[in-house]
């Protein structure tokens, strides 16, 4: 009797230990990322800046593409390397369009496992070839 208690102890006790695995839980947590602020921009042609929030449980990074997956530079962020990790708060700087086309944008924040976007449309400049106004 006292054998078969014994048995019965350890099996349990093993299932305890496998259940408490923390390898094996670290495989069940999915990677999110939320955008908690608008997920489009629609600005002007000035130099706008946006105030964006996301949620997140694991380290992101973000790019910035044009339409068809290239690097842009006239989006900013102030994120240092553009890389984070956990929810944030950020800003985000449109950089004022000096030509005569629409511009549109993508910040993708990833992670290896998920992917949240922001769509930025920047109207065209009606007059290009115009200095700015310089203030005094």
């Amino acid at each position: 009797m006292i054998k078969k208690l014994r048995l019965i102890l350890f099996a349990v006790l093993a299932l305890c230990i496998s259940a408490c695995n923390p390898e094996d839980s670290a495989l069940d947590v999915r990677h999110t990322i939320t955008v908690l602020t608008q997920d489009f921009y629609e600005v002007g042609y000035e130099e706008t800046i946006l105030d964006v929030e996301i949620d997140a449980n694991c380290s992101w990074t973000i790019s910035k593409t044009n339409a068809i997956g290239e690097g842009i530079t006239w989006i900013l962020t102030d994120v240092p390397g553009n890389v984070g990790s956990g929810p944030a708060k950020f800003k985000v700087k449109v950089c004022g369009n000096d030509t005569d086309q629409i511009r549109e944008g993508v910040l993708n924040i990833f992670s290896d496992q998920v992917s949240a976007y922001i769509d930025i449309a920047q109207d065209a400049n009606p007059e290009p070839d115009k200095e700015p106004e310089v203030f005094k």
